[in-house]
């Protein structure tokens, strides 16, 4: 993105919140990140120091057409380029415009022959090709310009096993293990070719997390460039070719004292300076955007079922004005200097947005 989430953090000195402090954003002399969510978790009433439009302009729309090849349930994104994004679902990869959601390319098909897949996890653009990684462990590598099958790869001898591929610098990508596999909880980095590398160094025992309860984090996050795994402490590293590079920190500050409840964080999203995170406990749902340059909790949106009779679902996301009307976006994509939010009031319609 224009800002990286790095850069735009650059000059914060560590410190610590007062007790109950409702959001902050620290960094040490080591470049590390900490982001207090205990206390942000239970806010009552809501922050809105944030508008959409004052940092990112409306560039295209992906909505759904009259053509059903285009039409994909709950989509996944991914960058492809300034005009393109890829769109993936759980049997299909295709290349839409960035301006109209118009079809570009399609890459492999469902079935179980060359180049297709049975059900799509995640994919990548790099180096002029696509790559797509299927829940049989293996990846299909097409050309990005024609969608042509250029070669597939297992990344492990380990059939049953239910993977995560993702990218790092070079040639390498990141492989994540679910304790479907004989390397529970684990993950390795692999070289083009699927061969394992080295072994990964952050401890991922999230059987072990879930039962301590507190916080609890997606293991594996594509953001900023960077592909990423939190650990047992719920940090969030960053995997890097020969190294894991600890980046973000999360302090719970009381929470766990005051209640025995559950704090999950998931959705995790870097949108220029600001950083974006779904919190979850057993009461209620939050959104919320810290800005790492004023080092605040500057937007939350929490969810309530109903207020005064009305459901209130579908207002759980940032407000938009669009066209006269209140649109509530839920980003699903953040990426160099684009940002995918889906419609929480139309659940199909995407809207795309460029960082000014």
């Amino acid at each position: 993105m224009a800002a990286t989430l790095v850069a735009a953090a650059a000059g914060l000195t560590a410190c610590r919140p007062a007790p109950g402090a409702d959001g902050f954003v620290g960094k040490d002399a080591k470049g590390v990140i900490t982001l207090a969510i205990g206390a942000t978790a239970d806010l009552a009433e809501p922050v809105s120091a944030f508008r959409l439009t004052d940092h990112f302009e409306e560039v295209g729309t992906i909505l759904p057409g009259d053509d059903p090849s285009t039409y994909l349930m709950n989509p996944g994104f991914a960058y492809f380029d300034e005009e393109s994004v890829l769109a993936f679902a759980r049997d299909r990869v295709l290349r839409l415009s960035i301006r109209d959601g118009s079809f570009l390319c399609a890459y492999g098909r469902p079935g179980r022959g060359p180049g297709e897949y049975i059900q799509t996890d995640q994919c990548y653009v790099r180096g002029g090709e696509v790559y797509v990684n299927d829940i049989l462990s293996n990846y299909h590598v097409y050309a990005a310009e024609d969608g042509k099958l250029l070669r597939e790869a297992p990344v492990a001898e380990d059939r049953s096993q239910f993977n995560i591929l993702g990218p790092l610098e070079g040639e390498y990508s990141l492989v994540c293990y679910s304790s479907m596999s004989t390397k529970d909880h684990l993950f390795d980095v692999v070289d083009a070719s699927g061969k394992v590398v080295r072994e990964g160094s952050v401890p991922v025992d999230f059987e072990e997390a879930r039962r301590q309860g507190g916080i609890r984090l997606g293991r594996y996050v594509r953001m900023n460039g960077y592909t990423c795994v939190s650990d047992d402490n719920y940090d969030l590293y960053r995997v890097l070719p020969k190294r894991d590079e600890l980046w973000i920190r999360f302090d719970r500050g009381d929470y766990t004292q005051r209640s025995d409840r559950r704090l999950s964080v998931d959705n995790l999203k870097a949108i220029g300076p600001f950083f974006y995170l779904e919190l979850h406990t057993d009461r209620t749902d939050v959104m919320a955007i810290y800005d790492l340059d004023s080092r605040r909790l500057v937007f939350t949106s929490t969810y309530s079922a109903q207020k005064d009779g009305v459901e209130r679902y579908h207002t759980w996301g940032i407000p938009y004005e669009r066209d006269g009307e209140t649109l509530y976006l839920q980003p699903v994509m953040a990426e160099r200097d684009l940002l995918v939010c889906r419609d929480r009031t139309e659940p199909d319609n995407y809207y795309i947005f460029r960082q000014k």
